[in-house]
């Protein structure tokens, strides 16, 4: 029929008229509902196959077609991501039971994602290109042969590959068949451009949400192992700052701090209080027959020696050199006593040298207990003035012969 002919029969133009812009405006509200669907798809954990199977999903159930793909550009290859096939189609059309959307993007997820060569047919001509390829026949156009063993059902009919893009970026493609040849004209070509620049931007945005995702969780556990090792540096610093490295026991300055709260403690309480200190027996004679080595591990001995005999509230420290000093608190003189006694026989139990030529340790300890004149003295003074009666009588032992003990009894001199 003629155009002419057409005009001569009155209605018909009118009638085909309407029918068309119908047929568009049902078109165009079916497309305008699936990219609806498709930019209410927000998850910025789900995965790029995820993102393309719930966009194909929102497609099939807005837009006449058979089969859908999205093969993503990834490493050099085209991938699969998600598919949906002319079966579901065809059991529609039957009037069999429908493939949920549920079951539809399960059966995406589960399925393997074939891998094509990138310059592949018609969907490597739109990578290399950016730009929509139609394919009207696929029977007939040379573009699509290389994809029939793929797609063996889709032999016949129309194919469309739409770029999606990021920027000048290819990151995959869009398919959609339909097996009726030539089934595609300019509207729909042009909508589903539209809802391929919709797919593009929610494949970019999810992408560089994650990227995002992941440099926060990266910067987030750098931080963590920064935060850790300055954790860890503390806790070895105060370590240093506290203790005796070569003994393992208090070091000189923690020991002064801590003792001076000790005895003001017991200052207030009225509980006893007993300092000890003690010199090894001729150490420098050791030092000088096998060494520094041999003395620093005798040291290290006689401090873990020392340490064993000790209650938890008891503060051992190395003063320097080969003197120690300890501070026991809740304790009388003859109690103090009987612990000078226990690590006399600590240190006896330990030998210095080589085998043959061992010396038995040994060491001149002096005893202060504390007395009703230094109540009303502060902590850190009555610290120091059991100090240095425990020096005296420490010393007062050495000269007496050492490998003894002595308790200061206001002794003015040696």
């Amino acid at each position: 029929m003629t155009r002419s002919q057409v005009f001569d029969r009155p209605g018909v133009f009118s009638n085909s008229v309407a029918d068309d812009l119908r047929g568009r405006f049902v078109d165009l509200m079916d497309l305008l509902s699936a990219m609806r669907q498709l930019l209410a798809t927000r998850d910025p954990q789900a995965s790029d196959g995820d993102l393309m199977g719930r966009a194909l999903s929102s497609l099939v159930d807005h837009i006449r077609l058979s089969y859908c793909s999205v093969f993503l550009v990834d490493d050099g290859e085209l991938r699969c991501a998600a598919g949906t096939g002319f079966d579901e189609e065809l059991a529609r059309s039957m009037g069999h039971p429908t493939v949920t959307r549920f079951e539809r993007e399960a059966r995406l997820r589960d399925n393997p994602s074939p891998t094509l060569p990138l310059d592949t047919g018609i969907m490597g001509l739109a990578v290399r290109t950016g730009q929509q390829q139609y394919c009207a026949d696929c029977s007939r156009d040379e573009r699509f042969v290389t994809l029939t063993h793929h797609h063996p059902n889709q032999a016949h009919g129309s194919l469309m590959s739409l770029p999606l893009k990021s920027g000048d970026e290819v990151m995959g493609v869009l398919n959609v068949w339909y097996h009726v040849p030539e089934h595609y004209d300019l509207w729909h070509r042009n909508a589903l451009a539209l809802f391929a620049d919709a797919l593009s931007l929610i494949l970019h945005n999810a992408r560089l949400v994650r990227h995002l995702d992941l440099k926060v969780a990266m910067r987030t556990d750098a931080l963590q192992r920064s935060l850790t090792e300055a954790q860890r540096l503390r806790r070895r610093y105060e370590h240093l700052s506290t203790v005796d490295e070569l003994t393992g026991v208090f070091n000189r300055r923690h020991f002064f701090e801590r003792a001076g709260v000790l005895v003001d403690e017991a200052q207030r309480t009225f509980t006893p209080v007993a300092l000890i200190m003690l010199d090894l027996d001729n150490f420098k004679s050791i030092n000088d027959t096998w060494g520094h080595a041999v003395g620093d591990e005798v040291l290290g001995r006689a401090g873990r020696a020392l340490a064993s005999e000790l209650r938890t509230g008891d503060l051992l420290a190395r003063l320097g050199g080969e003197e120690f000093v300890v501070l026991l608190t809740s304790t009388q003189e003859a109690e103090a006593v009987e612990l000078v006694e226990r690590l006399r026989g600590a240190l006896a139990g330990l030998s210095a040298g080589p085998m043959g030529a061992r010396r038995q340790l040994t060491a001149s300890f002096g005893i202060a207990c504390y007395t009703g004149e230094l109540a009303k003295l502060s902590g850190e003074h009555a610290l120091d003035i059991l100090y240095a009666r425990a020096d005296k009588a420490m010393y007062r032992s050495k000269v007496l012969g050492r490998n003894r003990w002595e308790v200061f009894r206001g002794i003015d001199g040696p």
